[in-house]
């Protein structure tokens, strides 16, 4: 019997967050942050490239994280975030600038490992992640001699043999810190290295990768539900 990828991620992400509720050490926040992409995507036939440069857009993130220990815990962060590039070419009279962009939901599964220095936790984690591509486009830009063209084109994976679904490894470090009321401060760091060719072209191989840098708030689980009983009685 087949299971389609999404249906399996939605499973496994459901199963994690419902079973994390029976932990009592167990937070959940908000992050967002900055992504910068160094995937070499690209869409469709281009000649005579003059560069490549990263890709950089917003992520936003659900940090679920399962304390064991006071030095140990398991973290998933569903996350939404864009991986893609930027290419420079041209073409007879024109100059053209394109960025391609994959729109990525994320869903690492990291183990985290913390050092207590008084009102600091240093961190770090790693672990592997599952992505699953819900957009595929371009935006161009093409520098005529005597104007300025800009549009934006949206593909199906399909139709450009790129695989939505890839497997990643990621790794990284950060550090979090309480405020009032229990609710701890977090930033962190994080390499995202994909391990699948997404392209499916012969010619060229594309392998994700990128580095995301967020900051964001989270709160012990039993607070939020302990204040939902308080507002009941």
């Amino acid at each position: 019997m087949k299971i389609s990828i999404h249906k399996l991620l939605l499973t496994l992400l459901l199963g994690f967050f419902f079973s994390s509720l029976t932990i009592a050490q167990t937070h959940i926040g908000l992050k967002g942050g900055f992504n910068s992409s160094g995937t070499p995507l690209y869409i469709g036939e281009v000649n005579d490239i003059v560069g490549r440069t990263n890709y950089s857009s917003l992520s936003i993130s659900v940090p679920i994280d399962i304390q064991f220990n006071n030095n140990f815990s398991i973290q998933v962060e569903p996350s939404y975030l864009e991986e893609g590039t930027g290419i420079s070419f041209r073409e007879s009279s024109k100059f053209n600038y394109t960025t391609n962009i994959i729109n990525y939901i994320k869903l690492p599964l990291l183990a985290k490992f913390g050092l207590n220095l008084n009102a600091y936790k240093i961190f770090v984690m790693l672990g592997p992640s599952a992505s699953y591509g819900i957009g595929l486009k371009s935006y161009h830009v093409v520098d005529f001699p005597e104007s300025i063209e800009t549009r934006k084109e949206t593909f199906t994976f399909e139709e450009e043999g790129i695989k939505r679904f890839d497997l990643g490894f990621s790794y990284g470090g950060g550090v979090e810190t309480t405020l009032a009321k229990k609710i701890k401060m977090v930033i962190d760091v994080r390499c995202n290295l994909g391990l699948i060719d997404i392209d499916e072209s012969i010619d060229r191989n594309t392998y994700t990768e990128s580095l995301t840098l967020s900051m964001g708030l989270i709160v012990p689980m039993g607070v939020l539900f302990s204040k939902k009983e308080e507002v009941v009685n």
